[in-house]
């Protein structure tokens, strides 16, 4: 698939300052990604499967891994340059952690979740696979299991998608290079096939989740909450 390996290029060659421009680029990154771990329903000391599809250079898993020590943690991402990186990250955590490369199409669970956490990766598929996604991920939590998705999504209306739109590259604009800037504002139109959280909240409604939030918003990204 051209697109897939687009973005597997993309983003392997972006591997070694992602770290350094993700809170550029998504400006409330650290914020998302706390709001994503506090809502794992588990105490510090439990220990429980979770699962980070598109973990890119490990800092969500980081964070889970900080705040529950005794999780194990499986990740996977379509970058082998990016699980380097996530690699060495965790490494300090010791053991309890698995890593994969491997596409979305390509990946297949093989075990029971009890948290599945994807932070701003799964806007990047086409609408229809998004929603098998989402019907794999329903099949592969355990009983009481959550699913925790922080994505790009469209506004209600394309007057508010266009605002969202423009506001985001007004702030690339001021926080980065113009060439960079511009780069990244194409890339993203090339790349991300974002929905509205309306059709999120359709496709777990269909699928049989409960329990369905929005855990946090600004703009154009939003953390979607579903429950086994």
């Amino acid at each position: 698939n051209f697109i897939m390996r687009h973005i597997e290029q993309i983003y392997s060659n972006y591997s070694s300052h992602y770290d350094e421009q993700i809170s550029k680029i998504v400006p409330a990154y650290r914020t998302i990604l706390r709001s994503m771990v506090a809502a794992i329903p588990f105490s510090p000391e439990d220990t429980f499967n979770v699962i980070d599809l598109g973990c890119g250079t490990g800092n969500l898993a980081y964070l889970i891994k900080a705040n529950f020590p005794n999780a194990n943690i499986d990740a996977m991402d379509i970058s082998s340059e990016m699980i380097k990186i996530a690699k060495k990250k965790l490494s300090e955590h010791g053991g309890g952690i698995h890593f994969e490369t491997s596409a979305f199409k390509n990946f297949q669970f093989k075990k029971t979740y009890d948290v599945v956490v994807s932070a701003i990766a799964l806007h990047h598929i086409a609408s229809e696979r998004q929603f098998k996604i989402y019907q794999r991920i329903f099949d592969a939590l355990a009983d009481s299991g959550v699913f925790i998705n922080a994505e790009h999504v469209l506004g209600a209306t394309d007057q508010l998608t266009e605002t969202y739109t423009s506001n985001w590259a007004d702030v690339m604009r001021k926080m980065l290079p113009v060439n960079e800037a511009e780069n990244i504002i194409n890339t993203a139109h090339e790349i991300d096939k974002p929905v509205t959280i309306r059709q999120h909240f359709k496709w777990l409604q269909i699928i049989g989740y409960k329990d369905i939030d929005i855990l946090w918003k600004e703009n154009q990204i939003a953390v979607i909450y579903g429950g086994k």
